[in-house]
């Protein structure tokens, strides 16, 4: 990149220039003047305001001027599609504008690269542009680099840049830029580096993104994008950074992200996901940094995901292990089983068969241990016990109390606990007792309906 302060002079020097030309055709009365005195000048101030006004006027004439017809080291449409940029984002008002539309060499002008007679590099990135990105920009065919970031730029982003098929880096974050992701992105599949971050996009993240498998670093945070995380992404086997931060994004994270083995930064915070993290992240073995706070994503509590989570140097975490019903292998997911009271037998699907219990028994599952799996147990009413398999048995009850266990405490494990329908009465093993409710109430199953931890909060 050239040295912005020498462009600059250039421009003071060019503007020089003209003062000079116009004094050279002032009025017979100054240039005698100048013949009587060689060393000074006798201009008042205001025609010295008029002739730099006069040279200002010049140069923006000159500029209007301007035609593509007379550049000969690139093609006419690529000089034309750099003039409309000039045009279309105040180029006059840009803080480096060297050599645009003043000399018939583009390749010299400031952000402009140029190889074997095409451009190839446009980068202009802090300089000051304002107004909307032309469309225009699809005649520069060979274009491998469009860095506009960190300028004032508005309006959205012309969907004709996905004719740019040799693009490896389009760099368009912190603009104010709106709209929404154009599909037609999905079709630069030379593209590395694709970062949009810090504007005011909307709509869906673009599923066809999915398609540039040469991506290595997608960042789309802190925009307005709406849905659900594509799929599709996981097709992205490069990918080293994503980040969908700081949007409003929704639905669960898909299990597909778990291909992404490639994947060193994964920021998915700050939006409305739901659900539990895919068990098959732990996949990512080259994860370095993970963030998913502010969100209500759930962790399962099997040993290794927790392991490979615990491996992560920088995690920014929910802190929630997932609870869901009837999870007997702790992955997150709920397991079809059934108890046979006529025998005592648990039957989980895919899993095992166990006898635990008798005729007459209430199965009652759940994580009694707090490991992430949920643990076969039974309540008998007939004698008010408790039996939680291979840990221990507890009487806490009597004949007639239903059985209600969960996390009341929010600590992770399940406590044992019984409703009595004959008083109306909660009873919860070392923790406390509860009127709530009347004869002949039957209670609901206990949720942590505001995802603390805790059931009664």
């Amino acid at each position: 990149m050239k040295n912005k302060s020498l462009f600059s002079n250039k421009n003071h020097l060019l503007i020089t220039l003209i003062m000079i030309l116009s004094v050279s055709v002032v009025t017979e009365n100054t240039a005698r003047a100048r013949v009587e005195d060689p060393g000074s000048i006798n201009i008042s101030r205001g025609d010295r305001d008029k002739l730099f006004d006069n040279g200002l006027s010049d140069l923006r004439s000159k500029a209007l001027a301007f035609s593509c017809s007379s550049v000969t080291e690139i093609p006419e449409a690529e000089c034309d599609a750099l003039v409309a940029l000039y045009t279309s984002t105040n180029g006059a008002s840009w803080i480096d504008n060297a050599g645009w539309l003043v000399t018939d060499t583009p390749c010299s002008w400031y952000g402009v690269g140029c190889d074997s007679g095409h451009v190839w590099s446009v980068s202009l990135n802090s300089n000051n542009l304002t107004g909307t990105i032309p469309a225009d920009l699809e005649d520069l065919q060979e274009l491998i680099d469009l860095t506009l970031n960190d300028n004032e730029l508005t309006g959205t982003i012309p969907t004709q840049l996905g004719n740019l098929s040799d693009l490896e880096t389009l760099n368009m974050y912190g603009n104010d830029l709106s709209g929404s992701i154009p599909a037609s992105l999905g079709t630069l599949y030379k593209l590395v580096f694709l970062r949009l971050f810090e504007n005011d996009l909307d709509g869906n993240i673009p599923p066809e993104l999915g398609n540039l498998s040469n991506l290595v670093f997608l960042a789309l945070n802190d925009n307005e994008l709406t849905g659900t995380i594509p799929s599709q992404l996981g097709n992205l086997v490069n990918l080293e950074r994503l980040r969908v931060d700081g949007n409003n994004l929704t639905g669960v994270v898909p299990p597909e992200i778990g291909n992404l083995s490639s994947l060193l930064y994964l920021h998915i915070s700050f939006n409305s996901l739901t659900g539990a993290l895919p068990d098959n992240l732990t996949n990512l073995t080259l994860l370095d940094t993970f963030e998913f706070d502010e969100t209500s994503l759930c962790e399962p509590g099997n040993v290794d995901f927790q392991s490979w989570l615990s491996g992560i140097s920088t995690l920014f975490s929910t802190d929630v292990l997932c609870q869901a019903i009837a999870d007997f292998d702790g992955d997150g997911d709920t397991d079809v089983s059934v108890f046979r009271p006529s025998t005592g037998k648990w039957y989980v699907k895919d899993q095992y068969l166990v006898k635990y219990g008798i005729s007459g028994d209430i199965p009652v599952p759940g994580d009694y241990d707090g490991d992430g799996d949920w643990d076969v147990a039974l309540f008998r009413p007939s004698v008010g016990k408790w039996f939680i398999k291979d840990q221990y048995q507890v009487n806490y009850g009597m004949s007639g109390d239903i059985p209600v266990p969960g996390d009341y405490d929010g600590d992770g494990d399940w406590d044992v606990a019984v409703f009595r329908p004959s008083t109306g009465k909660w009873y919860v093993k070392d923790q406390f007792q509860v009127n709530y409710g009347m004869s002949g109430d039957f209670p609901l199953p206990v949720r942590d309906t505001n995802g603390d931890g805790d059931p009664y909060q």
